[in-house]
């Protein structure tokens, strides 16, 4: 089904269909964007033409009268105020009349009118009377505020934060752009005498702490509606807030559960950036700064959170992400803009752009993305799938296929809207439903799709045929597999267990993935980190690199976590090519010495019960590994020639069980005057990484500290580098 496309409302919301986020064109600050989307979702704000917002532009009484009244959700009160005239120059065909009325009369009131009888609904507003109207809805009056107005209603909005970010004398008047932060505050501030922020306490209901995923979906009655870490919900309104997707906030709903705003967290600051480079920890951005990543934090990638370490490899040069900073400067949150496919097309030879205009709506100058760097048309090869991405004025090229087994479609197999293939279900994209006139249930075909997981084109196996790579996982006798673009596969397989942590290649059969743990090559190359090749062959922008230690699991890392400019061709165990020469896929055997789990060694006795053959149970006692590691305690292992206490660092084997592998550490004795900074130590004519999540610890209090503490102690201090010098582990004595 295709999304909702939005047209103009020059009434009440405005959507522009070209930019990524909806943002208006003369609105240049992406905070001021984001407050401006969070505003229109609840009809607070429009813009005064489909694409300017004008934010320099001042306000009306009678428009900021109206922007009050629908901040507290009384629209339809006001629409009942419509029919009277209470001033002479608000008659009852002026457009403002019902939210004037509404605003001066009752026990909510926050306006009045002039000594003269007027109401002035024409003239500019002050700041001093935007500042006591806003203040009056959050329940305080001149008797809480005192001293000459507007001054008293002023200071006390200082006091409160309801004025942050906006500084100007009470006769001043203020633009459209500071009236958008005046809003803004309002709905994080807390009423008077209540621990309820005002959007709390105009929402019938709210949550906080959730996490808008998704500002485009279908409720299942078809409605617009949002994706959140609490559910799918209709909107109240009807516009969706995309520039504020994968932000942390407080949902608010109406009586029906309708979704009528969505509060940001004021305590995270958004920055966007375009990507240089990426690691398992850490982001660097075209500007050169570098944002440390843990591998746990929550990652908007596809409309779905997953942990950064599962997605981190996808995150290529050149593309544009929000991170999400504390008031510490740590990185809580990392937001993917999803690009939401409506329309592709597939290349019918090599070389051709046929199409490509239509799909960049009759643009030309669009730049072409292929393997995640810009080539031109003669890279482009048969069976590609291309989509266009507004926002970059790109064309983007997806070579993802999957083969495999027709398991499943809706609602029939000649003309489906979705289809199942290796335990996923697929939205067929409407150009593509009649390429399937031919396919029957059972059927081995390969699927061609886009970067988001759409299908744009079909054929039969014996056309095309394919087999994906990726890392597999498993579960009991389910296995899964993490391919390229996020994209995942799952099915089952009798001998499941064989290949937990293995680099496979898959496609399926009618009941089962058929797996092929890829082999060692017979000849391999060298492989020059800095340089970007393996042997005479370039890395792909988007090449995927796995590292395990010896038959110990795989993981995905990034080309920046490999800290040895040469790695050896005996450590590059597997390698792939795509189909313009490049390798896309690098399989490494231990380059980074992160594989290794670090920390002290020690043993207890453990039971294990195991059944004889007559039904009765056995019970013997062994001793096992454990490994102390910060906070965290891993074990039990089978190890041999570890003596308890001792630093180590091991590697397990893919089942978990098994210590198969040691790390050789060096023992340094490290001076004050050693550290160049909290991430690097001189010794020995050598420099020693630190990591800043890195292990430390006080033997004489007993306590794990951070990196920062163990370069101010003043005792001594031992360290522990590896191979590749970089420090394991550091203890601290009297």
């Amino acid at each position: 089904m295709k999304r909702w496309k939005h047209i103009f409302m020059s009434t009440l919301l405005v959507v522009s269909m070209s930019i990524p986020c909806f943002a208006f064109d003369d609105v240049t600050s992406p905070s001021l964007a984001r407050q401006i989307d969070a505003l229109q979702m609840m009809g607070i704000v429009n813009g005064v033409s489909h694409s300017d917002f004008a934010p320099q532009d001042t306000l009306t009484r009678a428009q900021f009268t109206k922007m009050a009244v629908v901040a507290q959700g009384r629209q339809k009160e006001a629409d009942r105020q419509a029919g009277m005239t209470i001033f002479p120059d608000v008659r009852s065909s002026h457009w403002a009349v019902g939210y004037i009325n509404l605003a001066v009369r009752g026990e909510d009131r926050f306006m009045s009118g002039f000594g003269d009888g007027t109401f002035g609904p024409d003239k500019t507003i002050t700041y001093g009377e935007a500042v006591t109207i806003l203040m009056r809805l959050l329940g305080y009056n001149d008797e809480d505020v005192g001293m000459l107005w507007p001054m008293g209603y002023i200071q006390r909005a200082n006091s409160i934060g309801l004025s942050d970010d906006v500084y100007l004398k009470g006769n001043q008047t203020i633009s459209r752009a500071q009236a958008v932060q005046l809003f803004s505050n309002l709905l994080v501030t807390e009423k008077k005498d209540s621990t309820q922020t005002f959007a709390e306490a105009i929402g019938a209901q709210f949550k906080r702490e959730v996490i808008l995923l998704n500002a485009d979906v279908e409720a299942e009655n078809g409605a617009m509606a949002i994706d959140t870490s609490s559910g799918v919900f209709e909107l109240a309104n009807g516009h969706a807030p995309y520039l504020i997707q994968g932000m942390i906030g407080t949902l608010l709903l109406d009586e029906k559960g309708k979704a009528m705003g969505f509060v940001p967290d004021v305590n995270n600051q958004v920055i966007d950036i375009t990507i240089a480079s990426v690691t398992a920890g850490s982001i660097s951005t075209t500007t050169g700064r570098e944002y440390t990543v843990k591998a746990t934090i929550p990652t908007c990638f596809q409309g779905e959170q997953v942990p950064y370490g599962d997605v981190f490899m996808n995150l290529n040069a050149g593309k544009k992400v929000s991170l999400h900073v504390d008031l510490a400067g740590n990185v809580t949150r990392v937001f993917v803009p999803e690009n939401i496919t409506e329309e592709a097309i597939v290349v019918s030879k090599d070389k051709s752009e046929l199409g490509f205009v239509g799909l960049a709506n009759g643009r030309n100058d669009y730049q072409i993305l292929r393997h995640g760097k810009i080539v031109s048309a003669s890279e482009i090869r048969k069976y590609d799938v291309a989509s266009y991405v507004a926002r970059d004025n790109q064309i983007a090229i997806s070579t993802l296929r999957l083969t495999g087994s027709y398991a499943d479609a809706y609602p029939n197999a000649s003309a489906p809207t979705k289809v199942t293939v290796m335990g996923n279900e697929f939205e067929v994209l409407e150009d593509a439903i009649g390429h399937f006139s031919d396919c029957r249930l059972g059927n081995q075909i390969t699927l061609l799709l886009t970067k988001d997981h759409k299908v744009a084109g079909v054929l039969k196996a014996n056309q095309l045929n394919t087999d994906s790579i990726g890392l597999a996982s498993v579960q009991g006798n389910t296995v899964t597999v993490k391919l390229e673009e996020g994209l995942t596969v799952t099915g089952v397989h009798e001998n499941a267990s064989y290949y937990q942590g293995e680099v496979v290649s898959v496609s399926s059969s009618s009941d089962a993935l058929r797996l092929s743990i890829i082999d060692k090559k017979s000849k391999s190359e060298t492989l020059y980190v800095n340089e970007r090749r393996l042997g005479s062959a370039s890395l792909a922008d988007n090449v995927r690199i796995y590292e395990r230690i010896g038959d110990g699991p795989a993981v995905a890392i990034a080309l920046a976590d490999i800290r040895d400019n040469k790695v050896s061709a005996n450590q590059v165990t597997y390698f792939h090519h795509n189909d313009a020469g490049e390798v896309d896929i690098v399989v490494l055997d231990d380059v980074t010495g992160d594989r290794y789990i670090y920390g002290y060694a020690y043993f207890k006795n453990v039971k294990l019960t195991n059944e004889k053959m007559n039904g009765k149970e056995e019970t013997r006692v062994v001793s096992r590994l454990y490994i102390e590691c910060g906070d965290v305690t891993y074990g039990p292992y089978r190890a041999n020639g570890i003596a308890s206490g001792e630093v180590v660092g091991v590697s397990i084997d893919k089942a978990g069980i098994t210590v198969s592998s040691y790390a050789e550490l060096e023992w340094l004795r490290i001076e004050s005057g050693s550290w160049i900074d909290d991430e690097t130590i001189a010794m020995n004519n050598q420099q020693y990484h630190v990591p800043q999540d890195g292990i430390c610890y006080n033997k004489t209090s007993k306590r794990w500290v951070s990196v920062s503490v163990a370069r101010a102690y003043d005792g001594n201090i031992t360290a522990y580098a590896d191979e590749h010098n970089v420090i394991r582990l550091i203890e601290m004595s009297n």
